[in-house]
């Protein structure tokens, strides 16, 4: 027998037999044992799964936009800023950290350069039309 193109062997709103039965067990970070059918999920809640991402990036740092970024509670910080501070003390207003050798995971004392916004702006410019 030819079925038409939009029958199904299920009829609206039945369920097949099969479908989820197969169920994961795995252990989430907070020490719960969890049961799902999807194995892709790697935590037993969204606070768990959040917990985790920001453990993560406080312990290892991430990359962003280019700059290695580190959590300080609630804080994002760039490297870079770190460890100028750490060294120089704080960052004027009005002022920027420049990567001397353009590499923005190169974050060692002597390739940064405290420049005013305006000098950092020129210097860019200067390079990107081929002045320097």
């Amino acid at each position: 027998m030819l079925r038409k193109a939009n029958q199904t062997s299920f009829k609206k709103g039945n369920i097949p037999i099969n479908k989820g039965n197969r169920k994961y067990e795995f252990k989430c970070t907070c020490g719960k044992v969890v049961k799902t059918s999807d194995k892709r999920k790697k935590s037993c809640s969204h606070s768990c799964a959040t917990k985790e991402s920001w453990k993560n990036r406080e312990r290892k740092g991430y990359i962003d936009g280019g700059y290695k970024r580190f959590q300080q509670g609630k804080v994002t910080i760039r490297e870079h800023r770190l460890i100028w501070e750490e060294n120089n003390g704080k960052i004027p207003k009005g002022h920027h950290i420049h990567h001397i050798n353009e590499n923005k995971l190169d974050n060692r004392l002597e390739n940064l350069q405290i420049l005013s916004i305006s000098e950092h702006s020129q210097l860019h410019w200067d390079k990107r039309k081929g002045v320097i």
